[in-house]
């Protein structure tokens, strides 16, 4: 029987979070067992893709499809597979409630009443959850600020176009722990209207649970050639296949005023070039330790980007020169 949220209170629910997330970051598949392409066939190269694989390496996701082979990252996410989303990724036990009428039949029915259960969903007015319906980027703020433990309550108002919109302090928060950084590129504004895509959602989470970026060895572009004898008046074609290496790709790793990097560690090929954004207002700079020569500059308040391109397999390490003691420090890892 539907129970009704009415009178519900949010501290006497106890909210199941008290799981060590780092868990996701260890554990999973790793760059070198994954397949040219990765695990999804629909998201070459797209730039969430290192953290598709990671909530993918993490059982968060199986893909959009029963084969497991689409992950369909244009699609907008819906409230049902948020809810599934956050059930797996907090591990969080099944449910004995049935928190909302209109869910009944859907597959997501048991995480949408196990995020209920741990107070990160008050559904809607109406006592109903709309699972169909999309996510907008303000309520993914809140799913997650509710959801996500240790997260760091926000010294400053981010953005320009979310005042008065009832979720800006968690949208706030999503910028102070650098997990959005906004949809501008100047990181004025959130768009706090606009639906989730899932590709979008995929680095929302990774960055929220602190997952390292899985990107997997870029696939082989395949073209077909032909080679045609002629002989004695007869012609005759045979086919032939031209395998040619993808583009080199560009990273981003966020240097945040939580004194850490995201990601800390990160797997790329031979080429490929990275670039370290910085945001909010703390003193940091980026500086390699082994590799690289250059570095940031001196540690500035300012945001900047720092752009590093490695053409050299090998290891990087560099670090934050002012926190270095609280581990503020990174290794990229280049194949070859």
């Amino acid at each position: 029987m539907f129970n009704s949220l009415r009178g519900r209170s949010l501290g006497a629910v106890s909210v199941v979070v008290l799981l060590a997330v780092s868990i996701f970051a260890t554990g999973g598949i790793s760059f070198a067992q994954l397949p040219p392409g990765g695990t999804f066939t629909d998201d070459n190269l797209n730039v969430h893709e290192g953290y598709i694989e990671a909530i993918a390496a993490a059982g968060i996701t199986a893909g959009c499809d029963a084969s497991g082979t689409l992950y369909c990252p244009s699609d907008f996410v819906t409230r049902g597979q948020m809810a599934t989303f956050l059930a797996r990724a907090l591990d969080l036990p099944a449910s004995t409630t049935n928190w909302f009428p209109d869910d009944d039949g859907s597959t997501h029915e048991a995480n949408i009443n196990a995020i209920a259960d741990a107070a990160i969903t008050l559904g809607l007015a109406d006592g109903t959850f709309n699972p169909n319906g999309f996510v907008r980027r303000d309520q993914m703020a809140s799913f997650l600020a509710r959801g996500i433990p240790g997260l760091d309550v926000a010294t400053m108002d981010y953005f320009t176009d979310d005042d008065g919109n009832i979720h800006e302090g968690p949208i706030n928060q999503m910028a102070e722990n650098a997990i959005s950084l906004g949809c501008n590129a100047d990181g004025t504004e959130y768009c706090p209207d606009d639906n989730v895509k899932r590709d979008q959602m995929a680095s929302f989470l990774g960055r929220a649970l602190g997952l390292d970026q899985i990107v997997p060895p870029p696939p082989p572009t395949t073209t077909t050639s032909s080679t045609t004898t002629t002989t004695g008046g007869s012609t005759t074609s045979t086919g032939g296949t031209t395998t040619t290496t993808m583009a080199a790709q560009t990273f981003t790793v966020f240097v945040n005023d939580s004194l850490t990097f995201a990601p800390s560690s990160l797997t790329i090929s031979a080429g490929d070039s990275v670039s370290f954004s910085k945001t909010g207002t703390g003193n940091h700079n980026v500086a390699f330790t082994s590799g690289i020569s250059e570095s940031s500059g001196d540690p500035t308040t300012s945001p900047f980007t720092y752009l590093v391109t490695f053409p050299t397999p090998g290891t990087y390490t560099y670090i934050c020169d002012i926190h270095v003691g609280v581990g503020m420090t990174g290794t990229i890892t280049v194949t070859g």
